[in-house]
């Protein structure tokens, strides 16, 4: 690792810590926004659904000049066609012309029940369930002509109806929430990882790059960040000469402007804290560099 990638490596976990925090924000968010069905459209949905329910039956007994029935609606659940001419109705003909018509985005469960006009008997019912598929009874029997009332009951509960309106929404919380969550621990384990990478030792001095802090024979010493990446390059090289242009460009000159005198201050304050360790010294070759000398 370089010695740029130890000192920006803070603000690479510090950005995506707030990346993380944005991510459940933004989570948040989208699950309360997310789509609720309209009663009053689902109310006109229903309506037109069972008028073309109940064209549809006319039709099948070749009647076209027979207005379609009223809805009439019996409670917040259950509306009714009623017949008042006789209808034959195919038990396949109205679970086909049910399952086209009563959509989820009417409800994702129906209950379809036929009953006899005179006798208030139920002579045929089925359930559709939109996320269940249910087995259809009594297919392939007709029902002869005669009075009939064909009732349809809906049902939402309101947990079921939240999670089913808005799968796409949650899918796409639940996958955010896991890439947030795998992201956040791999970034848990790349900083105590790095925390042992910050650290750079050579004969008894340890520096501490993450806190700026040096220390040797147990004695430690605050430097300011300058100070920092310059011992770090000395410490780098294990008592090898750095030229004054590595300095300048590794140190300075990436991220702005610098004079000679900028580097002979910092290596001055340094030389003078280094000082207070034992045995440690900055050397200078005049005109050529520096090297971190210790017994």
């Amino acid at each position: 690792m370089s010695v740029k990638s130890l000192f920006t490596i803070r603000k690479y976990l510090n950005t995506s810590y707030l990346c993380f925090i944005a991510t459940c924000i933004l989570i948040t968010i989208s699950v309360i926004i997310t789509r609720v069905p309209n009663e009053k459209l689902v109310d006109k949905q229903v309506h037109l659904a069972m008028r073309s329910i109940g064209d549809a039956l006319l039709k099948f007994n070749a009647d076209f000049s027979t207005p379609v029935p009223p809805i009439q609606q019996k409670g917040s659940e259950t509306y009714s066609l009623k017949f008042d001419t006789p209808v034959v109705i195919d038990p396949d003909h109205l679970v086909e012309l049910s399952l086209k018509h009563l959509t989820s985005e009417i409800a994702r469960q129906s209950i379809v029940t036929v009953r006899n006009m005179d006798t208030g008997a139920i002579v045929y019912g089925f359930e559709i369930d939109h996320l269940e598929q249910k087995d259809i009874p009594c297919l392939g029997r007709i029902l002869y002509a005669s009075h009939y009332i064909v009732e349809f009951s809906f049902f939402d509960d309101p947990v079921t109806q939240l999670l089913y309106y808005n799968i796409p929404a949650i899918s796409t919380a639940g996958v955010s929430v896991l890439f947030a969550f795998l992201g956040f621990s791999f970034l848990k384990k790349k900083k105590h990882l790095s925390h042992s990478t910050t650290k750079i030792q050579w004969k008894g001095i340890t520096l501490d790059v993450a806190h700026n802090r040096v220390t040797k024979s147990h004695k430690t010493i605050q430097l300011t960040t300058k100070e920092s990446q310059i011992l770090a390059i000395l410490l780098a090289h294990k008592g090898s000469l750095v030229s004054r242009a590595f300095f300048m460009q590794e140190v300075w000159l990436k991220k702005g402007v610098i004079t000679e005198r900028s580097l002979d201050m910092y290596i001055s304050r340094l030389r003078k804290k280094m000082a207070e360790l034992s045995n440690v010294q900055i050397v200078n070759q005049h005109g050529k560099g520096y090297y971190l000398k210790t017994a």
